[in-house]
């Protein structure tokens, strides 16, 4: 079985269509017909057939993609891996991260790793967790992260790299100050600036308050967290963000932040990769260093 066959293969299955398979492929038609006739004969079964005018693969043929799509995966990455290390612009990172660790946690490791490795390049793509999930089983991500409340990270290596959790803020000028220990109490005639509704942020909030019976007053949605931050700061409301989101502004003094009342709802952030994709030593260094960034943080 070669690699011609494996493409044509999944080419068929792509297009369900010779003539489109092998324009796709830029090859002629008999030279795709021969490959299908060849690669039947080899596995001793039929692969492709014709239903209602298409062609497409039998369930033996299916079986067959699998093993196939996942060998031109790993070729094409591995032809990938070895031109980039021959670029004279050095190794090409790419990273797929969610939302709080792209702004508050990858610039800083970026910036030191930048000092020991200054012609790498770095692709920082924001996405859901899911859409990280498959790039990464595709072979088109070096690595992601991933913060989430609920994950399942099937058939992924995963590592937790720290528990973040939400806080309250509010700015240096609220009643809420003068307590050591903030409870609902407090929170019942406030007025909150909340995230935008489906994210994870405003999710986590609308299930504390309803885990806690507290009717919360909102003031202002906002889909930014920095915006957020702002209002907060200008005392417009107060709010609950994610901890790392945070702690910029308040290791600086520009807000305050209490743990939330009855319990404070938390999310996990993980790194994620492929095992079946090789790890250059550039790459395993930038994974130390996010690592070690994290324990330091504990």
């Amino acid at each position: 079985m070669n690699y011609r066959k494996l493409e044509i293969l999944v080419a068929i299955d792509k297009f369900n269509n010779i003539t489109k398979a092998a324009q796709y492929l830029n090859i002629k038609q008999p030279t795709v017909t021969f490959h299908m006739k060849s690669l039947e004969e080899e596995m001793k079964t039929k692969i492709f057939q014709t239903n209602a005018g298409k062609t497409v693969l039998t369930v033996e043929g299916k079986a067959i993609f699998f093993y196939a799509q996942k060998i031109l995966q790993l070729a094409e990455d591995a032809q990938k891996v070895v031109k980039e290390f021959n670029d004279p612009g050095g190794y090409h990172i790419t990273i797929g991260s969610s939302s709080v660790p792209s702004v508050y946690v990858l610039p800083e490791i970026i910036s030191i790793f930048k000092k020991n490795y200054p012609n790498a390049m770095i692709t920082i793509n924001v996405m859901t967790a899911p859409k990280i999930q498959a790039l990464i089983s595709n072979y088109e991500l070096s690595l992601g992260i991933i913060s989430s409340a609920d994950v399942f990270l099937e058939n992924i290596p995963h590592q937790k790299l720290c528990t973040d959790k939400m806080v309250l803020i509010f700015s240096k000028e609220s009643i809420l100050n003068q307590y050591d220990v903030i409870n609902k109490s407090h929170l019942e005639n406030e007025k909150f600036i909340l995230h935008t509704q489906n994210s994870t942020t405003r999710m986590l909030t609308n299930k504390w308050a309803d885990d806690i019976h507290l009717n919360i007053k909102t003031s202002a949605e906002i889909n930014s967290t920095e915006a957020i931050k702002r209002a907060v700061m200008c005392n417009v409301g107060i709010s609950i963000l994610s901890e790392l989101s945070v702690r910029e502004e308040i290791a600086s003094g520009k807000l305050s932040y209490a743990y939330l009342p009855g319990y404070s709802p938390s999310r996990n952030i993980y790194l994620i990769r492929n095992e079946d994709r090789y790890i250059p030593e550039m790459l395993k260094d930038f994974i130390r260093l996010l690592e070690n960034h994290f324990i330091e943080m504990m």
